[in-house]
């Protein structure tokens, strides 16, 4: 987890590709907790692009729902 809260604050990072799993583990042993998107924004990708056609779009698989999102650095 920590990797991932150093990249977003360090003011280094464009654009974070998210993947929001809607489901709750109690078993994990990691969790990112200070994830901060407040200096990125929602875009959508071009339609050229691979999974464009899956931004926002929730999913449901193996009773699994997830939804991917692309955010870039204000």
């Amino acid at each position: 987890a920590k990797p991932y809260e150093q990249a977003i604050e360090s003011k280094l990072t464009r654009r974070v590709y998210l993947t929001r799993i809607f489901a709750t583990f109690p078993q994990a042993d990691t969790r990112v907790e200070k994830f901060d998107l407040s200096d990125f924004q929602r875009i959508q990708r071009p339609k050229d692009e691979i999974l464009a056609d899956w931004d926002d779009r929730v999913v449901e698989e193996n009773g699994l729902k997830y939804q991917f999102q692309v955010y870039e650095q204000k």
